[in-house]
């Protein structure tokens, strides 16, 4: 055989490889974030933060998409609050993780609201599924918290906050506001930023992955991205992003994209020390209590 040829041929070889190594690459991403039950740790079930606070926590559930969602209210004036925060978490989370800015919230006045993903904690569904799953169950959730409650506000963070700004692209419930924080800004976003980074035709594989995962998953839902929903609406909406996000990086959230966002209601407050958990920062959570207050 020549040997320019069998070079060649090594060439390829390494070339298909990696070809497959790249596609592949983006499926397991895809399987080990969503694929599997996200459950509890023995701190989330420690509610002692609501009694602790003078606060009321009201177990509830409700359908999406077939699957049946634990639900929270967490109170101080059950029957007489007409202003609730709906809380959506970001993925692993539960309410124990938020206990700071649902007591601060609850204090001043909003009963708060949120739930269990499908897939997770105490939610039925076998695993949460993708990106989408968190915007189909907030919009089931909407849909429960209007049938009590006069102002509507939306709490979001990591995919909660993709989910909050990207719910808005198809919403029939009137919304006061939404408060995104280190929202990133659509499923395939890791993807597209390596691929900006890195372009050539390995790194494009991924982005095809998580795509073509999405599309057999949540076809529907694949153009729901948060800058979508932030740009279909004209209601106050505030974005919270960290400079230091390693886990949503400023160019991978709504954020990430403020140039796009035509929506002169919507605020982008970057916070230069801040990293991923922005609501374990009391000056953070002040801000965003302001924020609403003054809607």
């Amino acid at each position: 055989m020549n040997v320019h040829i069998k070079y060649a041929c090594i060439i390829g070889c390494i070339a298909i490889g990696l070809l497959i190594y790249f596609r592949a690459l983006g499926y397991i991403i895809m399987y080990m974030n969503f694929q599997r039950k996200i459950k509890m740790k023995s701190y989330h079930k420690d509610y002692h933060f609501v009694e602790e606070n003078h606060m009321q926590l009201l177990n509830g559930s409700f359908l999406s998409n077939g699957n049946r969602l634990k639900s929270y209210f967490i109170t101080k004036n059950t029957g007489n609050s007409k202003q609730v925060v709906v809380l959506s978490k970001g993925h692993g989370c539960f309410i124990t993780d938020y206990k700071e800015i649902i007591t601060e919230l609850v204090g001043d006045g909003y009963d708060v609201f949120s739930f269990d993903i499908t897939g997770s904690g105490e939610s039925e569904g076998a695993y949460p599924g993708g990106y989408q799953q968190w915007v189909i169950d907030l919009q089931a959730a909407l849909k429960v918290v209007k049938k009590q409650y006069d102002d509507i506000y939306i709490l979001g963070h990591s995919i909660g906050g993709y989910a909050a700004a990207a719910v808005l692209k198809d919403c029939d419930v009137p919304i006061k506001a939404v408060v995104a924080v280190a929202p990133i800004n659509s499923g395939t976003e890791y993807a597209t930023y390596m691929h900006k980074c890195i372009p050539c035709i390995f790194t494009k594989q991924v982005w095809i992955a998580m795509h073509k995962y999405e599309l057999k998953h949540y076809k529907e839902y694949v153009d729901y991205t948060g800058v979508a929903g932030v740009n279909a609406t004209d209601i106050p909406i505030l974005i919270v992003q960290g400079k230091k996000d390693r886990w949503v990086p400023v160019k991978c959230s709504i954020a990430g994209y403020s140039k796009q966002i035509i929506n002169s209601n919507a605020n982008i407050l970057f916070i230069e020390k801040g990293k991923h958990y922005l609501l374990n920062d009391e000056n953070v959570r002040s801000n965003i209590r302001k924020y609403i207050k003054n809607i």
